[in-house]
This record gives C-alpha cells, sequence and structure tokens, in this order.
C-alpha cells in the first residue's frame, strides 16, 4: 500500500474523528492547562534540513541523530546538517522518501524507503540497496512502514503492504498475515522489539502477534478469557517501563496488554476516540502520544495527563500541531518529527523552567513584586495590569476582585505574618488580609507628598520602616504616626532588610547603603567612589535588592555593580560581576536555596552561584528559560522548594533542588575533510580507506597539504553552551578557539604532526588526537634518500678523481698564470704610462701647431721658410695620429670607443688608401699590387677604423716587406675580405698570436727599430669592434705573410646620418654670408689654466672679440659678476673650479644662464662631450683645433643668437619657443610673455609693474632682457603686445579698432604707427595679407 492510499484508507476516520470532535468540543479540553515545563528546541529547513516533514529518528552509536524525510536522509550532530542521497551508485537505484531508521549492532543504518530497503555503511560512507529475495521470491520494494531488530542480528521491516520480513545471517524471510482476499482490510501497521527479544506487530483488523523464535512463526495474543484481539484497526505499538504492551487504534483508543497474565484493559485516555493517532512511546512511566492535534503525556501510574500543542506566542512550545513520530534518544531526550514544523527537541531532565504569562492569564507581562500567603499562594505585582494571584496547585491565575484600584501600577509587593502588603504609584501602601479578603491603607502620611512605598518592613521590634523616593520614616510599634528620619536626606530608598544582629541594612538609587544600629541609633553610609584612595569594595551606589543568606552574609544586588557581599570582620565588600563570571553587572533580587547556593536574576540569563567556590552557572534560552531579561524586587523561594522569579514577559518558576550537573563524556569527531577544496570520501583509491569518522591518524601526500576537517561533538544537552578549540602540535601549543566547525591548513610542512581538539561543554570537557602526516614527494622519501647516498659517494669518489687531477693542473699552469699576470700588469702599466703621456702631449702639440698655423697665415714668401714650416707641421701632425692611436687603444681597453658607421664604398676607400700608400712603397724600393674589384661596395661601416686597421697592415708590409706587397678585396656572401700580403721574413709558428699582443715586437721588428708594438692589436680590436677578425694565415707552404681581415657585408642606409655638429652646424664657408665681418663687436671671456694656450688663444681672438681672461672657474665667476661677456670659452681640466662646475654655476645662475658657453678641452672621449653637453654647453672643440674654426664656430653661435632677437622682433609669429637658448632661459622668457599677455588690455602695466611680479630689480631685468631678447623691457612689453595684435587680426574675428584696446594701446592712430614700425607694414596691410593666404589656401 502506497502513503496515498493509505491517506484515502484514514481519509474516513479522519471524517469519524472530526464528527466527534464537533459534537464533544467542549469534552475535547485536557481538563489540567498546557504544561509549559515542556521547553523544546526547533530544528528545520533553516538549520539546514532537507524537508521539515519527518517521518522517522534514530541516533546512532555515536551520538549523531538521524531524520528521514521526505525528501532526503539527514545526519544531526547538534550545529550542522549533513544531507544524505539515498541512492546506490552500483546499482544505481535510490529513493528519498524516508520512512523508517534503524541501526542495528553492527553499526549498519538500516533505511526505509518508498521503494525498498537500503543499509548506510559508516566505514565506507556509502549506501547500498538490500535486493535479498526470500523463498516466496517477494521481494520486499514497496514504501517501508518501520524497522526494529533486537541487537543480535535479527533485523525486523515491516511493509504494510507485503508483510514483515526477518533479516538475519545474510538470509531473508517472508512473514505474511493474510491472503490476498484480505489485501488492503487486514495488513501489519506496526512493529516492536521489546527489551526481553519479543517481536510484536500490529495488525489492523486482526490483532496484535507475537513471534516464536522456537517455532520460527508468528501467533496471535489472546486474552485471560481467550478471546482473539480481532476487529480493531490497531496502529502504533510500544513496550512500557513494566514488560506490558501498549497498542493503540488510529482513532485514539490505547490498551494495555500483559504478556504474562494476558489480561487486556483500555486507559482511559482524553482524547479515545476523539484524535487521529499516529505515534505513541514509553518515556519510564509517561505515555508520549503523537497525534494529528498535538502531543499528549500520559503518566501511567498516576493518569494525570498533559496535553501539548503549538502556541505561537510561546517560542519553546511544540513547532507544529501534527505529529508524526516520536523518539527517545540515549540520553532519554525527546524527539519530536512534524508534518510541517520539522523536529521539537527536549532534553529529558528533572530540572526544568516553567512559565507563566498573559497565555495562562496573567493580567500584565512586565512583573514588579512577588510575595506568597499561608496558602502558598503567589501574589504577583505588575507594573502595568495590577496584582493577580497564582495558585501553584491548579496552575490558575486571577485577580482579586476585592481589591481593585484605578491605578494598576504596581511598584513592591511584601508579606508579614499572612498578610500582603502592596504598594501603588503615588497611592500609597496597602494591607490585603488573603483570609477574609479585606483591605486597609497604611500609608500615606498626610503632610508626605511623596507617596511612592518602595519599600516597606517590619523588624524584630514590631517597628515599621517605610522608605519613599526622597525619604525614610519609621513607626514604633505602638504609635500611630510616622516619623521622618532625616539621617539619610533626601535619599531613594528602594529597599530594607533587617539583619540577625539587630542592624537595619538600607539600600538607595544612586547613594549607596545605610547602616543602622538600633543600640545606639546611629547611622553610617557605605558608598561607591572610583577616585576614592581607600574604596570599600562597592562597585556601584544602585542597590536594589538585600538578602541574607543561611550563614549571616550580607549580599546587596546592585544595578552595574553585580552582586556585593558585606565583610562584617573587615566592614567591607566584595563584589562578583562579569570580570568574575557574570553575565552581567546588572543584578537582581537574589534567594538561596537549600544548597546553600544563590540563584539572581540579570539582564543576561538566569545565575546560580555558589559562594563556596564562586562557581557560576548561567541560564539563558537555549537552557529553556522562557526569558533572559528579569526586573527588580521579583524573587521569591517558597516553603515547597519552588523558585519564582518576574521579568519583562511574565513569571518564571524551578525547583533548585532538582537541578543536577551533566557529567557525561563529550563526545568528538572528524566529520569531514576536503583536500583542495575537494571531499574525500573512503574507497581504494582514496587518500583514506575508512571513514574520517574513525580515524586517529591522516596521511596525505606532498601535494595534498591544503586541507579542512569537519568537527562535530554530538551532545544535544548542551545545545549553545559547547564551545570548540584546537591547536596543532608542534606548529603552536595555544588553544585557538573555533568560529565554525571547520579547520583548514594551507600549505602545511613536510612532517608529523598531532592535531587536538578540544569541547568544553558546561561541567566537562574532553579532547581528539589525530595524528596527521605530511608524506614528502617521492624524490624526499626514505629509498630516494638511499640513492641519494650512494649517489653521492660515486659523485664523491668521481669528483676526488676530478679535484686531484684539477689540482695538479693547476700546479701546472700557476707558473703560467704567474707569468701571465705579470705580462698583464707590465701591460696594463704600459697602456697606463703611454696614455698619461698622450694627453700630456696632445697640449704642447697644440701649442707647436697653432703657431704654425698663424705663422703660414702670414704669407711669408721664403721658400726655405715654408719648406721648414712644412716639415714641422707634418711631423706634428705624426705625433698627434700616434698620440691619437694610444688613445683609442685606451678607450677600446676600457671599452668607451664608440663607432661611427656611415656608407662606405670599399672599393673606393681602399683605392684611397692605396694611393697614399704607392709613393712610400715604391721610396722604399717595394712594389704594391692591388687586386681589387672595381665594382662598387658599400656597406655601413666605420670608415675611420676601417682606414686605420688598412694603413697600419701596409704600415706593417712597407717595413718588413722585401719587395711585393698585395692587397685584395673579395666578396663571400655576406662577409667581404681584405687582404694585406707581403713576401718578407715569414713570421714564426710561435709568433703568429704573440704579435696581436701589445707592445709586442718579434726580432726581425726590433731590428728595423721603428715601432712600439700598438698597430696590430689596435688593429685587431677594432677590427672585433666592426664585427669582424684580423688574423694571420697559417700556411707553412706559402711564401707571403698574409694577413686576413674578414668583416661583415651591412646594407647601407638611404639617409646619410648627420654630419658632426662641431663641425657642420659651426664651420662657416669662406664665401658663407655669415663669414663676412660684421660691425658688431663681442665680449669673450676666455678661462684656461695654460699660460701658454691662454696668452696665445688671446692674441688670436682679440683681432676679432674683446677678450677678458680669467685661469679658473672660481675666478671667472667672479670676473662675470662685474661684468657679463657675450660668450664663454673654458677649458675643463682646470684647478680650483673645473669647467664643468663653472658651467652649472653659469646655467644655475638666472642672471648668467643665457650666455652661450664653449668648451675647449684634450678630453676626447665621448663621455666627456655628452656631460659637457648636457651641463648646457653649446659646443665642445678637442685639444689640438684650428683657430680659423674656433674663431668661426663663435661667430656662428653668436650670429645665430642675433638673428633670433630680429626674428622675435620682426616677426609677428616667431615666439621664444623657437629660440636656440638653455631650458632655464626659455623658461624665463615663457614667464615673460604669460606675464605680459596675463595684463595685455592694461595701457598702465609698466616696466616697474613687470618687475614687481618678477621680484627682481629694474637693472637686474634690463640685463637679462636685453641678452635675451636684444631689446629693452619697455620694447619688449611693447613687441609682444603687437605680437598679441597680430595674432588677433589674423584669427579674422576683431576689427583692428578694437584690437588696439584689446592690447592695452590707447589710440588706433598710435596702434598703427607703432605696428607699422615693428613689422613694416600696416595693421590694414596685414589683415589683407592674412585673408590673401586664408583664399589661397582655400583654393588649395
Amino acid at each position: 500500500m502506497t502513503y496515498d492510499a493509505m491517506k484515502n484508507r484514514y481519509r474516513l476516520y479522519l471524517g469519524y474523528i472530526l464528527f466527534f470532535v464537533l459534537l464533544l468540543a467542549g469534552a475535547f479540553q485536557v481538563a489540567a492547562r498546557q504544561a509549559t515545563q515542556y521547553n523544546f528546541r526547533h530544528i528545520d529547513s533553516s538549520d539546514g534540513l532537507s524537508a521539515n516533514n519527518v517521518k522517522c529518528i534514530t541516533q546512532d552509536k555515536l551520538g549523531f541523530m538521524w531524520f528521514g524525510t521526505k525528501n532526503g536522509l539527514n545526519r544531526y550532530d547538534g550545529s550542522t546538517m549533513r544531507i544524505y542521497d539515498c541512492y546506490d551508485e552500483v546499482k544505481h537505484r535510490g529513493n528519498n522518501n524516508i520512512g523508517a531508521l534503524y541501526e542495528d549492532e553492527n553499526s549498519i543504518l538500516w533505511i526505509g524507503t518508498d521503494k525498498g530497503v537500503y543499509q548506510y555503511d559508516p566505514h565506507t560512507d556509502r549506501i547500498s540497496f538490500v535486493d535479498l529475495v526470500p523463498d516466496d521470491g517477494m521481494m520486499p520494494d514497496n514504501w517501508v512502514q518501520n524497522i526494529d531488530g533486537d541487537g543480535c542480528g535479527s533485523v525486523w521491516v515491516l511493509l504494510p503492504d507485503e508483510g514483515v520480513y526477518l533479516y538475519k545471517d545474510g538470509a531473508i524471510k517472508h512473514f505474511v498475515f493474510a491472503d490476498s482476499s484480505k489485501f488492503k482490510k487486514v495488513y501489519p501497521t506496526d512493529i516492536c522489539v521489546s527489551e526481553d527479544g519479543n517481536v510484536w506487530v500490529a495488525i489492523s483488523g486482526d490483532g496484535i502477534y507475537r513471534y516464536k523464535a522456537e517455532t520460527g512463526a508468528f501467533v496471535k495474543a489472546r486474552t485471560k478469557d481467550d478471546a482473539v484481539l480481532v476487529d480493531r484497526d490497531f496502529g502504533p505499538i510500544c513496550e512500557s517501563s513494566r514488560g506490558t504492551v501498549l497498542v493503540s487504534t488510529v482513532n485514539g483508543y490505547i490498551y494495555e496488554y500483559d504478556p504474562i497474565t494476558e489480561e487486556l484493559k483500555k486507559l482511559p485516555f482524553s482524547g479515545s476516540g476523539k484524535v487521529y493517532l499516529r505515534d505513541i512511546l514509553c518515556f519510564d512511566d509517561e505515555l508520549w502520544i503523537g497525534t494529528q492535534t498535538g502531543l499528549y503525556v500520559y503518566d501511567l501510574v498516576s493518569g494525570h495527563q498533559e496535553f501539548i500543542k503549538e502556541n505561537p506566542l510561546d517560542q519553546f512550545s511544540l513547532s507544529d500541531n501534527t505529529v508524526y513520530y516520536i523518539y527517545r534518544d540515549h540520553d532519554g531526550g525527546a524527539w519530536i518529527g512534524t508534518i510541517f514544523g520539522g523536529v521539537s527537541y527536549m532534553p529529558r531532565r528533572k530540572f526544568s523552567f516553567i512559565n507563566y504569562g498573559l497565555k495562562d492569564g496573567l493580567s500584565g507581562r512586565l512583573i514588579l513584586g512577588l510575595c506568597s500567603d499561608r496558602q502558598n499562594r503567589i501574589w504577583i505585582g505588575t507594573e502595568t495590569a495590577g496584582v493577580n494571584v497564582l495558585d501553584p496547585a491548579t496552575g490558575r491565575i486571577s485577580m482579586p476582585s476585592f481589591f481593585s484600584h484605578p491605578d494598576k501600577i504596581v511598584i513592591s509587593m511584601t508579606s508579614y505574618d499572612g498578610a500582603i502588603y502592596s504598594s501603588l504609584s503615588r497611592h500609597g501602601l496597602y494591607r490585603i488580609n488573603p483570609e477574609n479578603n479585606s483591605v486597609s491603607k497604611v500609608f500615606p502620611l498626610g503632610n508626605e507628598i511623596d507617596n511612592n512605598v518602595y519599600s516597606y518592613v517590619i523588624d524584630s521590634e514590631g517597628n515599621e520602616w517605610v522608605g519613599l523616593s526622597f525619604a525614610l520614616y519609621r513607626r514604633r510599634r505602638g504609635e500611630k504616626t510616622f516619623e521622618h528620619l532625616t539621617e539619610t536626606g533626601y535619599d531613594w530608598i528602594y529597599c530594607m532588610h533587617e539583619a540577625s544582629d539587630g542592624n537595619m541594612w538600607i539600600g538607595t538609587m544612586g547613594n549607596g547603603i545605610w547602616r543602622y544600629n538600633p543600640a545606639n541609633g546611629s547611622f553610617k553610609v557605605y558608598t561607591y567612589d572610583q577616585n576614592s584612595s581607600n574604596p570599600n569594595g562597592l562597585r556601584s551606589n544602585s542597590i536594589n535588592s538585600i538578602m541574607e543568606d543561611s550563614d549571616g552574609r550580607l549580599w546587596f544586588s546592585t544595578d552595574r555593580g553585580g552582586i556585593s557581599m558585606y565583610d562584617k570582620d573587615k566592614d567591607a565588600f566584595v563584589s562578583y560581576g562579569i570580570a568574575e563570571g557574570l553575565p552581567d553587572d546588572v543584578v537582581y533580587g537574589a534567594i538561596e536555596d537549600r544548597g546553600k547556593n544563590l540563584w539572581f536574576g540579570t539582564n543576561r540569563g538566569l545565575v546560580r552561584f555558589t559562594p563556596s567556590n564562586s562557581n557560576v552557572r548561567v541560564f539563558s534560552r537555549s537552557d529553556g528559560l522562557p526569558f533572559d531579561q528579569f526586573n527588580y524586587k521579583s524573587a521569591i523561594y517558597t516553603p515547597s522548594g519552588t523558585v519564582y522569579m518576574g521579568g519583562i514577559n511574565g513569571l518564571v518558576s524551578f525547583k533548585p533542588d532538582d537541578y543536577k550537573e551533566l557529567n557525561s563524556s563529550l563526545p568528538i569527531y572528524f566529520t569531514g575533510l576536503n583536500v583542495l577544496n575537494q571531499e574525500v570520501r573512503p574507497g581504494e583509491d582514496s587518500v583514506i580507506k575508512d571513514n574520517i569518522l574513525f580515524a586517529d591518524n591522516l596521511k596525505l601526500n606532498h601535494d595534498q597539504s591544503t586541507f579542512a576537517l569537519s568537527i562535530a561533538s554530538p551532545e544535544f544537552r548542551h545545545l549553545g553552551k559547547l564551545s570548540l578549540s584546537y591547536r596543532l602540535l608542534p606548529v603552536n601549543s595555544e588553544w585557538i578557539e573555533m568560529k565554525d566547525n571547520e579547520i583548514s591548513f594551507a600549505n602545511l610542512a613536510i612532517g608529523k604532526y598531532t592535531l587536538e581538539i578540544r569541547a568544553e561543554g558546561e561541567y566537562n570537557t574532553a579532547t581528539r588526537r589525530l595524528d596527521i602526516v605530511i608524506l614528502p614527494p617521492w624524490w624526499k622519501s626514505a629509498w630516494a634518500y638511499g640513492i641519494y647516498i650512494l649517489l653521492i659517494v660515486v659523485i664523491a669518489t668521481l669528483w676526488f678523481l676530478w679535484y686531484r687531477n684539477r689540482k695538479e693542473k693547476q700546479l701546472r699552469t700557476h707558473e703560467q698564470a704567474l707569468i701571465d699576470a705579470k705580462d698583464k700588469e707590465l701591460y696594463r702599466s704600459k697602456v697606463g704610462f703611454f696614455t698619461e703621456i698622450a694627453h700630456e702631449i696632445r697640449t704642447p702639440l697644440s701649442l707647436i701647431d697653432l703657431p704654425l698655423e698663424a705663422m703660414e697665415d702670414l704669407k711669408i714668401d721664403d721658400p726655405q721658410f715654408r719648406k721648414y714650416l712644412s716639415v714641422t707641421r707634418k711631423n706634428t701632425h705624426r705625433l698627434l695620429e700616434l698620440t691619437g692611436q694610444l688613445l683609442d687603444f685606451e678607450k677600446i681597453d676600457s671599452s668607451r670607443l664608440t663607432l661611427k658607421k656611415e656608407n662606405v664604398d670599399i672599393t673606393a676607400l681602399l683605392n684611397d688608401i692605396a694611393d697614399r700608400f704607392d709613393t712610400p712603397l715604391r721610396l722604399a724600393g717595394k712594389t704594391l699590387v692591388c687586386e681589387i674589384d672595381p665594382k662598387p661596395l658599400v656597406v655601413m661601416t666605420d670608415r675611420e677604423a676601417l682606414t686605420k686597421i688598412v694603413s697600419n697592415l701596409l704600415n706593417n708590409a712597407r717595413k718588413y716587406g722585401q719587395s711585393i706587397v698585395r692587397l685584395s678585396l673579395t666578396q663571400n656572401g655576406d662577409e667581404y675580405v681584405i687582404k694585406v700580403s707581403s713576401d718578407g721574413q715569414k713570421i714564426k709558428p710561435e709568433d703568429r698570436d704573440r704579435i696581436f699582443r701589445v707592445f709586442y715586437q718579434t726580432d726581425s721588428a726590433a731590428e728595423v727599430k721603428n715601432g712600439v708594438g700598438i698597430g696590430l692589436p689596435l688593429s685587431r680590436s677594432l677590427a672585433t669592434l666592426l664585427g669582424g677578425s684580423l688574423t694571420l694565415e697559417d700556411n707553412p707552404d706559402e711564401p707571403y705573410n698574409i694577413f686576413t681581415v674578414t668583416l661583415p657585408v651591412i646594407e647601407p642606409v638611404d639617409n646619410e646620418p648627420a654630419p658632426d655638429p662641431e663641425i657642420g652646424a659651426y664651420m662657416l664657408a669662406a664665401e658663407s654670408n655669415q663669414a663676412k665681418p660684421r660691425p658688431d663687436v663681442f665680449n669673450l671671456l676666455l678661462v684656461e689654466d695654460n699660460e701658454n694656450i691662454l696668452n696665445f688663444l688671446t692674441e688670436q681672438l682679440s683681432n676679432s672679440f674683446v677678450v677678458t681672461t680669467a685661469r679658473n672657474g672660481v675666478e671667472a665667476l667672479e670676473k662675470l659678476k662685474a661684468n657679463q661677456p657675450d660668450l664663454i670659452l673654458t677649458d675643463i681640466m682646470m684647478p680650483e673650479m673645473d669647467g664643468l662646475e663653472l658651467c652649472n654655476a653659469v646655467k644655475s645662475d638666472m642672471n648668467l644662464s643665457h650666455i652661450p658657453l664653449v668648451f675647449i678641452t684634450a678630453k676626447n672621449d665621448l663621455e666627456s662631450k655628452i656631460q659637457g653637453l648636457q651641463y648646457g654647453a653649446e659646443a665642445y672643440v678637442e685639444k689640438p683645433f684650428s683657430i680659423k674654426y674656433l674663431r668661426n664656430l663663435i661667430n656662428s653661435i653668436l650670429d645665430n643668437r642675433r638673428r633670433e632677437r630680429e626674428a622675435f622682433a620682426k616677426n609677428p609669429f616667431y615666439t621664444s619657443e623657437n629660440a636656440q637658448v638653455g631650458e632655464a632661459d626659455r623658461e624665463f622668457m615663457e614667464k615673460v610673455r604669460a606675464l605680459i599677455e596675463e595684463h595685455i588690455s592694461d595701457e598702465n602695466f609698466s616696466v616697474d609693474s613687470l618687475c614687481d611680479e618678477l621680484n627682481m630689480s629694474r637693472s637686474a631685468l634690463l640685463r637679462r632682457i636685453k641678452s635675451l631678447f636684444g631689446l629693452s623691457p619697455i620694447e619688449v612689453i611693447r613687441t609682444i603686445k603687437l605680437k598679441k595684435a597680430a595674432e588677433l587680426i589674423q584669427d579674422g574675428r576683431y576689427r583692428i579698432g578694437d584690437v588696439c584696446y584689446m592690447v592695452g594701446i590707447a589710440t588706433p592712430s598710435y596702434f598703427s604707427k607703432l605696428f607699422f614700425k615693428q613689422f613694416g607694414m600696416t595693421p590694414k596691410d596685414f589683415e589683407k595679407q592674412c585673408r590673401s593666404k586664408g583664399k589661397d589656401g582655400d583654393e588649395q
């Protein structure tokens, strides 16, 4: 029978039930009120439950709860829910409508579904379908109603449509209770296996059956009079605690059957015939009955019944009225499965809370004042709804009709000698006699305007004490009037208590504690002062309650100061608050139980405090407490041992003596393993062979060192009170609190670890260990290390042999290394020496060459003189070439030589070189044979470097050749080869490499005595720089010495490189207009430390310039302060301040930066040139130099400056940005232009205005502007205004008459005159010219 078919069957019963419900609506109510001590916690879909329809529940041996729903199987550990898909991955079969659960003795979970039976194995963490087939061939594959077992290997499975199946020892047996003619009429509905192993089956329409193990068959149970139980629609069945069997019907009748006496009796259940009964289960002497309308608790001993149902106003009520399943866990806790509300759980504790609220008849939920009368009734004062009376015997709450007052605000309640004293806001104190229901007024006083009585005490002498909001009164026994005690001033008297020693303690709100000594009539006050140097232990001055415990200690409840105990010996207080473990520093009235524990409420729960050991136990909502916030004056302890406390949501009662600490152990399990964010399940190919639940150790590979573990402690009595922490040894020894139930580790290093988990409940602590090993990769394993050791031994042996040979070789080569080191040192010394000599020679050579050049210009006709002069100059040039070679070689050696590649016709170049050497070779008696292909060979190369290479080779051939010298050129693909050969004495084989060493000379070279041994090394270095090579061919049969130069063919570029700026930009042709003399006379400042050069240059340049001299940079700066020249000509290497420093100083000075500067120096390396230009120099001239070149260079620089000034003045659109000046000068010029344009329309903007804007003196501004613009400041202002006017006219949007005013010129006529004078045309003509150009542009 399917679930839907069963529903159709039960519809008839439901209609029958509903009929009786309507007919007997009054009788439906249970006599006793709803018991609020049954407080449930709810578990539903919000907690992860797969569906709120819970059909079955069980708890496994590990403590996990399992819930079967219509939408899957769920495992719950108290904090997290894991959902299982009931599916056999091997047999590809499954069903998630779970109707029955049972765990056998082997921890296998049996699962009943709509499509047969499944098993869950916790070790493999997998579900499998049970496909055993009985002898009759009828395999259970329909919906399963229940599964039970005896714990000894027998598992019973009940299917209403198919019968009962017994699984035992790997076999299956099928039991049928009716033939096919009674299908859907007689069928099994429930099964129960008792503790003694008896198996009971309830049969709808056919009674109950018991299994006889000796016969292997079921027999019907009979009554004492031998009557068979038939014709009853039996449903749920269970065993009672006294060994009887309880069986029920779906319409609410419950029977108790005694198997021994065979007696059958019907229980007097109030819902008999009125409810739709779904499940029953015994909890000791209580029978829990689940119905369609709620849960009943029936006491089998007393017959007392409680009805529990859903209450939307009570969060701890039953979650849903339709109860489907009832389960009792290992600790006796009750789990209620409902149709729509998930699971309701209630721990089975004797200690519980009973809540009285609006639902129970309480007139107001804010309680302020409690006391009891002689009948043990509880008198309840509310803040807004007057006085209520609770009868604990009946649970009824009522309002006394004889005490009604229009003002319902109660501010205190107390009782003396059976009388109740109640204070109403602003209406004084009333005395209520519960015996005769009489009411009388005790207070107020006629002359007292404050009638709010917050405290009332009758002391042991019969004196009455009354505390008001700002006064204290006392009426002595036998007197009629109250006297005002002024000692307390205007303090708010909130509570009073007479101690056992006779002292009266008075608590105030805000002013501390007063103690009155009746023996001497004295008052003493105790206050809290946080700035006091001698504190008394109080933490607050607001006292709301005073009580004395059985040991005579006084306890003071405070606002924001915890609870304080008075120490009589020290006359001080000991306080307990949040720092000592309390949940809050606001403490309300305290009471003492029989075990000398204090119970008091706070704003954050109920506290049980043990003074002997300061132990604190906090109760909250998770413990079933209906509310966490209590209220003032609302705590009493009744003679029955019951505590009543009031709060903001009604009244709560409990019995402290019933409280027992839970000392059971806390289970801790690892419930999940994720490696690299992938869940790991047990299996042959998995890192875990068994479920992680049972693991004590975990081994992971090195690439699995990022993993996470899920933790669970399924101890449900500690819900909300359990905390988990962990530590990983030896990484950290401190415990780390877990925020959730998962621990993650990232990139854990290879090694062994111990993970410890600690669970801390209310009273006990448990730990769990897991040994973790992160395995090394195979190359770090033990066997790998063995191989490594073997390899190390082999390698060490080979290394030793190699090392010995190496040492021997080192010893053999050590002498050679010393020789090479000496040669290298000698080589460096020679290079250094000759380089220094070359630097020193170049300056004297310049002094020789410059006068010789000047003498040539004298045009002396004496032939002898001119011959000597020519010879002298040639030898001077020869010396310069030698020093140049030395400096080139030094540059190559220090990697500072930069090639200047250009398009070169190699054929033409070699022919030119051959022509130069032809005459010297013929004079030496040698013949030059050229084998050069006339076809041009144009490549990109350095002309000078290639010339030096070939010239050196031909020069060597001229020196050492005998009669014939050959020069050849061939091209082989992407290379061209130049060969120079001579027929002189063959170079010895041992000298073939040595001749390319610096300063090395062969014996034949020594005989010639005409060389220093640098030509060939320089040539080879240059060939290498060009990307080629220079070698001496090794051919014993060849009579010639053949030097071969092999160079790459680099394709020429279309455009030639720019000419050298030192020559192209400043070298003036004789016929150039720029070379013509000018009327201008320029001033030069010549800075040179060499006296001879200084005098010579002064003499040569004085013909064209006015020359001022200085011998170093410091002296030059002093002269610049006195007079500014048109150009500075300076050496670089000078004492005190060199040329570079001078250049930097000049270019950094705003008043000097406009002066052009030219370097003349013997430093001819590229770095020095770049550095000089970076400092701001206009040109860089190497020594020796041509005086004509220098003179023309200076004239060119100064002429360019003059032309730029003229262009700026005469060209309307020539701006300062076009000027060839330094960056500082350009910035100054732009700043001047911007300031003038900013005030362009201001006709009063003058030179003084410009001085103020630039923060310069008038004279300084004049010098600076004159040097840059060639104009006076007023001329510059006028020029820039006129340029702006030209720009506006060109724009075409403004009339000429408007433009003159826009640029700050007073009248159009004056504007026209100035414009014509500046640009050579009138504004009107300029406008026509601009329009004409615009038309031409449009036509094009």
